[in-house]
């Protein structure tokens, strides 16, 4: 077994989902040209620069320690795609939802349970790793207003109803917890799960949950949902492209 993975607790009572959607705008049309006085003189509609596209590592995030919980979601990111890129075929996954969640269990576990989970998130202490994972993810948020791109991610936990979480674990994200029944409904916890998918993916992924994956046995299901728009740095031509082979 892989030391990435031989970090990873064996038995989990959470079943973990990550939902990964991501979009790029169509291509921005461009600006008319308006008439002036003159007959053979057109006058183009100014339009303001768009702010540079910086790199992950140069972007200036407010807060202490920036790098360092920057370089750990960058390194998780190479542990597993390592040990993802031995298939054919296309590779697609969300580091940074993958190490959100992994740190919700992480503040809670105890023993070797998070001990592994430390490791797997090179993480010494639950509280820095949560407060830097929450301001990374207000700035990465609030910055939209000045960008052209759209991020929306969420998480939430659906715990059956009436089970005894401990209470080091409810504390944890008491925020993010949804009481479903497991037991005793599954079609209509399954709705209820798929139909908080859509709209958090503004119905990018429907039906996510089929029916066989949600069990009597089922006490928490761990989902993160993102959700990605933006334009292209520089817009592919329309009119210069054409259906042809692609390789790498």
């Amino acid at each position: 077994m892989h030391p990435f993975y031989s970090n990873l607790p064996t038995h989990w009572l959470a079943m973990i989902i990550f939902i990964l959607i991501a979009a790029c705008s169509k291509q921005p049309t461009n600006p008319t040209t308006t008439p002036v006085s003159v007959p053979s003189t057109t006058a183009t509609p100014s339009t303001p620069p768009k702010p540079p596209i910086l790199p992950a590592y140069q972007l200036p995030i407010p807060f202490a320690n920036s790098e360092l919980i920057v370089n750990r979601i960058n390194q998780f990111a190479f542990d597993l795609y390592r040990q993802l890129n031995d298939h054919e075929g296309n590779l697609w996954f969300s580091p940074y939802s993958l190490f959100a969640s992994l740190s919700i269990p992480y503040r809670a576990a105890s023993g070797s349970t998070k001990t592994q989970l430390a490791k797997v998130l090179q993480a010494s202490n639950e509280t820095e790793l949560s407060n830097q994972l929450t301001l990374l993810k207000n700035f990465l948020q609030n910055r939209q207003t000045s960008s052209y791109y759209k991020l929306h991610h969420v998480q939430a936990l659906w715990g059956q109803k009436g089970y005894a979480f401990s209470s080091t674990f409810l504390k944890t994200a008491p925020q993010l917890i949804q009481t479903v029944d497991f037991m005793g409904n599954i079609a209509s916890t399954r709705k209820t799960i798929n139909q908080w998918v859509s709209q958090q993916t503004e119905s990018k992924i429907n039906n996510f949950l089929p029916s066989h994956v949600i069990q009597p046995l089922t006490r928490l299901l761990l989902t993160d949902a993102a959700y990605f728009e933006g334009e292209w740095q520089k817009p592919f031509n329309p009119n210069a492209t054409q259906k042809l082979p692609f390789t790498i």
